[in-house]
């Protein structure tokens, strides 16, 4: 057919011109054997393949239930040819002349056998344009064969494919009773009746087969994956350097335009590895317990030629009862079990044990994200807890009852919300099969990518939390690179990696800020539609001052959302998942190879198996150049928005490695400053706990997607399966063992190695000087930060630095003395030889005994005491210590819950004075180029008055109520009453100066006493005072004598006065009564 058609064009072995692997050897372009002619059709140039007359053999006008090979829909395979040529002796049949009998049939040998079994099976499928269709019959049948050019003397096929062509339906016409229905659906195909005799037969049954026979050139070897490893690794670089570039053009352009007065310094190693190290870690221990769990699966339902441990090499006459070959898999079922049945079955249990384990870690999932957080705050008592330094004071709830049980309720509806949205991916993948995807592919990655921003905004909403969210996120990236498989050739998948990255750096560098700002203004361009175009209600006055309350709680959230840290965390956050599902990528590409025959998805996408794990290799292989590429988003968004992004990652990453909890969601210690929406994030510190959570869960959700899946590709209901409450508590209690051993595991610790455990805490393995050492690794490569902090260092290290430091922080040191040493510090020797707990029995006599500059035995010498010499220190170090009672307490209270009013309603309103601090000095106009520091402050009568807060507060407390303690009204009430000022330092030390020498009023004549100056002594609301007795010779008693000759100078004339005797005989009368 193809060696001695006339048609074919044949070329010499000497003049053969195969096509090299490296293209720079060669040419791109072979020059071999061709079996097609290029014609002209209407102007239009195409091939035409050799023709050859066949007919059908079948009945093709009598109707058939099932697809005959012409009727065959897109895709289905119709047989399979060897991808290299065979030897004929592998073909011929065996015969034993001594016994008389066929030993092995034609085409029956061992080694056909391995192939057929293999991946050097090329399927010849219908074209998905041109396929059959029932109850039509094709006149032209084209067979296209593209082969390889190895070298001169080997060819090797790649695809094959079958097209239909003018097709004509076997419905007899109208007029000779066939069906009008049919006949219109096939006219709206534009396929005519075929020609049918005086009889209603058929006239002819012929029809024309052409054959396309032809070598594919560089790139088209490249598509088809015919090449090296070494080839894709190659151009995989190339695509990784060539997306690094297209970023870094991005910063170049932003780093030339930036309007930041001292625009950041590029990180580029330091950053990568603050941010690329929890991902691997987080993600590497998520993926771990997943894999074991799959391997089960694995091993317990694939069959036996596919390293099935439990699976029987006949099912059906030896069925393997732990495989449960021997079960139906439907109630239902009666029939006797065969090899095509019993493969189903299989399949199904397959799907059904995959859905067990994404069952059992979205509950643990579930639980990891919604955590307990019990902790040692628990235990604190009620005085304890109202000791602490808290802002804003807690109103005591009432017990609630049973059945208030918040955390399961927050659990159950992220259960759920993950149900629906696996629902819409699979909507998604089920899509992603047909052939409008793959000829609209690019345009479907960019609606993909909007509609990912639009169900971010709609999770939010619906989830409230970031943290909760991010899963869902995570793995619709993971099935956005599942669906770029169904890309119609490899290189047309590589150009969509380079439409996601583009898309991926717009929309984290504005698209996505801009909808978070957009998001922020909704409520207050809600509130003002309502006032516009709402129906107007006359308000009653406290009605009015709630709606003014909201309004203004309303923009200071706003407020608070846009300038404090959460548009920087947000953007990490995305970053985040991001690059989850970037790591993520090639494990579930992995999953879906390991299980190619399970759940089809490749299959579906007419992509073989060795092709698949070329698709995972660029998956693998892109995660550090998209760490590149990362980087320079990030550096570039620090010139853009401004974000100091890097000094905030080494913030998180000190603070997790320096945190008080083992599991950093065992604290209940939140950073009110942020919104609630984002605190659990935060509290997670990116660290590598928080990118395993997410992909716990997001595994949870991809094995449940896959598990769907496999129901749908084998019509398999699991429901209906008797075995399957066995298979689901089996995998349940082979995950909960896996778990457990884990959880063991992660406990061991080797002090040989340093070994505390898996995610051991710093602070229960080193001292201060670990944590500044760990803060001095993430600023490498800052020299002048290294300078400093190695002076810091330096001065933790001296005696005198720690001599002061235990004299100021005493009180701190001794309450928080139990929490500073732990159990196994406590078993160990202490410096000076002895048992360190009467070591520290000792040192906390000390700090209890400690005085302000007291000497002590034992001290140095050369650290000299503040107070030598004086007495009033020494007095005041012998001060009476016993417990305040009655009003002395209750003034000590009130001093107490004053003070820390000031302190938290000041630590509230701190930023916006800042914000409200001006370029230059509001009393002398100097700016800060004539000045070393201007201060912004609060003014009272247009001038600086630090104690303006205090009036502050007892306005609002007069307006509201003494108890009320709500940030955000008391922002409001600050903002409307508060006046600013700003001052340079002159005119802070000009005014302290003035301070020092303002007027005194010296002793001398003055205005007259008028009668209001002097109360009457009979007035009877006057307090009352017990009668003191002075010395004159006692301090008192001298300083009283001084105040009296000066009152006495001041007034002028003769004392004492001739009314005097009686005013003291008056008094005297009346402390006499009072004794009485």
């Amino acid at each position: 057919l193809l060696e001695d058609n006339p048609n074919c064009t044949l070329i010499r072995y000497e003049n053969t011109v195969p096509v090299y692997q490296y293209p720079w050897f060669n040419t791109l372009s072979p020059l071999s054997d061709t079996c097609r002619n290029l014609v002209k059709d209407e102007e239009v140039e195409i091939y035409k393949g050799i023709p050859i007359s066949c007919f059908y053999e079948e009945e093709v006008d009598s109707p058939n239930d099932k697809l005959r090979w012409f009727e065959m829909e897109p895709r289905m395979t119709l047989f399979s040819l060897s991808k290299n040529a065979i030897p004929a002796e592998n073909f011929e049949a065996k015969y034993n002349r001594l016994v008389g009998q066929v030993i092995e049939r034609w085409g029956r040998s061992k080694e056909i056998e391995i192939i057929r079994s293999s991946q050097d099976m090329i399927p010849v499928s219908v074209d998905e344009v041109k396929g059959g269709i029932k109850n039509t019959i094709p006149r032209s049948v084209e067979l296209e064969l593209q082969y390889y050019q190895v070298n001169r003397g080997e060819k090797r096929l790649v695809s094959a494919y079958i097209y239909f062509d003018e097709l004509c339906t076997t419905i007899k016409p109208r007029q000779m009773g066939g069906n009008a229905e049919l006949l219109g659906l096939m006219k709206g195909r534009g396929i005519e009746p075929c020609d049918l005799d005086i009889n209603g037969k058929l006239k002819s049954r012929d029809y024309k087969l052409r054959v396309h026979f032809h070598a594919l050139g560089w790139f088209s070897l490249l598509n088809s994956f015919e090449f090296d490893s070494p080839i894709y690794l190659g151009f995989f670089t190339l695509v990784g350097v060539a997306s690094a570039i297209l970023v870094a053009i991005v910063w170049s352009i932003n780093r030339i335009f930036t309007k930041l007065r001292y625009p950041p310094t590029f990180h580029g190693w330091s950053l990568a590895k603050l941010i690329t190290r929890p991902q691997w870690l987080g993600c590497a221990i998520a993926s771990f317990p997943y894999t074991l769990c799959l391997s089960v699966i694995y091993f317990w339902f694939c069959p036996n030629d596919a390293n099935g441990a439990l699976a029987s090499s006949d099912p059906v006459v030896k069925p393997s009862i732990w495989a449960f070959e021997h079960l139906h898999g439907s109630w239902l079922d009666t029939a006797v079990l065969g090899d095509t049945q019993i493969e189903q079955y299989r399949a199904g249990r397959l799907g059904s044990a995959m859905l067990a384990v994404g069952l059992y870690m979205t509950v643990l999932g579930a639980s990891l994200i919604v955590p307990e957080q019990t902790t040692k705050n628990d235990d604190k008592s009620e005085g304890d807890r109202n000791s602490e330094d808290n802002p804003i004071d807690e109103k005591q709830e009432p017990t609630p009852s049973g059945a208030w049980q918040p955390k399961v309720w927050k659990r159950a509806h992220l259960i759920w919300c993950s149900f629906c949205f696996e629902c819409f991916l699979l909507s998604v993948w089920e899509f992603s099969y047909s052939p409008i995807f793959e000829q609209n592919i690019y345009r479907i990655i960019v609606i993909f990518k909007l509609s990912q921003m639009v169900l971010e905004l709609l999770l939010s909403g619906i989830l409230r939390e970031s943290f909760n969210y991010a899963p869902f996120i995570v793995v619709m990236e993971v099935a956005e690179m599942l669906i770029t498989i169904g890309a119609s050739d490899f290189v047309t998948f590589t150009a969509g990696h380079f439409v996601e990255i583009s898309i991926i750096t717009i929309e984290r560098m504005y698209i996505h800020p801009c909808i978070k700002v957009l998001k922020n203004l909704w409520p207050r361009w809600k509130m003002l539609a309502q006032r516009k175009f709402g129906k107007r209600k006359r308000l009653t006055r406290s009605q009015k001052q709630q709606e003014e309350m909201k309004w203004r709680r309303v923009n200071e959230d706003i407020q608070l959302r846009n300038e404090g840290v959460e548009p920087l965390l947000d953007s990490v956050a995305l970053f985040s998942v991001e690059k989850t599902g970037t790591i993520l990528s090639p494990i579930i590409c992995l999953i879906v190879m390991v299980f190619f025959e399970q759940t089809q998805i490749a299959m579906q996408y007419n992509v073989r198996k060795n092709e698949l794990g070329y698709y995972t290799l660029f998956a693998c292989y892109m995660i550090p150049w998209t760490s590149v590429v990362d980087v320079f988003i990030l550096n570039t968004q620090e010139l853009i928005h401004g974000w100091r992004l890097y000094d905030y990652m080494a913030y998180q990453r000190f603070r997790f490695t320096t945190r008080e909890y083992r599991w950093v969601l065992s604290s209940d210690t939140f950073d009110e400053s942020i919104s609630e929406g984002m605190q659990t994030m935060d509290l997670l510190c990116f660290s590598s706990q928080y990118y395993f959570i997410i992909s716990v869960f997001a595994f949870a959700m991809l094995t449940n997607m896959f598990a769907i899946t496999v129901f749908l590709r084998y019509e398999y209901n699991f429901l209906g399966d008797p075995a399957m409450p066995i298979i689901v508590l089996a995998i349940f209690l082979i995950c909960e063992v896996i778990r457990l051993i884990l959880c063991r595991i992660a406990n061991v610790t080797v002090p040989y190695f340093n070994w505390h455990g898996l995610w051991a805490p710093k602070q229960l393995e080193g001292t201060m000087d670990d944590a500044i050492a760990a803060k001095l690794a993430i600023g490498e490569g800052r020299q002048a930060d290294l300078e400093q902090e190695r002076l810091e260092l330096q001065a933790l290290n001296s005696d005198r630095f720690r001599h002061r430091f235990l004299d100021r922080n005493r009180p701190w040191v001794l309450n928080h003395l139990v929490e500073l040493i732990t159990p196994r510090s406590l078993a160990s020797v202490g410096p000076d030889g002895r048992p360190l707990t009467e070591f520290v029995r000792d040192v906390y006599s000390d700090l209890m005994a400690i005085g302000e500059g007291a000497r002590k035995s034992g001290d140095r010498s050369d650290i000299s005491s503040d107070d030598e010499g004086d007495e009033d220190f020494e007095k005041r170090r012998l001060w009476d210590r016993s417990p305040l009672t009655g009003s002395n307490l209750a003034m000590a209270k009130l001093w107490l819950s004053k003070a820390r009013k000031r302190r938290s309603f000041g630590r509230v309103v701190s930023g916006i004075i800042q914000d409200h601090k001006e370029d230059k000095c509001s009393l002398c106009a100097r700016t800060k180029e004539t000045c070393a520091s201007l201060v912004g402050g609060l003014s009272k009568g247009g001038l600086r008055d630090p104690y303006a807060i205090d009036d502050l507060i007892t306005q609002f407390e007069q307006k509201y109520s003494i108890n009320e303690n709500d940030p955000n009204m008391w922002k409001a009430f600050f903002r409307s009453k508060a006046e600013y000022v700003t001052v340079c330092n002159l005119c802070i030390d000009r005014l302290e100066q003035e301070k020092l020498t303002r007027h005194i009023r010296y002793p001398g004549a003055d205005r007259l006493t008028r009668s209001g100056d002097i109360s009457s002594d009979d007035e009877e609301d006057e307090v009352v005072f017990d009668p003191i007795i002075v010395l004159r010779s006692s301090n008192e008693g001298k300083m009283m004598g001084k105040w009296l000759s000066a009152a006495r100078k001041k007034i002028g004339g003769d004392f004492p006065r001739p009314e005097s005797r009686k005013q003291m005989e008056m008094y005297a009368e009346r402390l006499k009564r009072k004794k009485k």
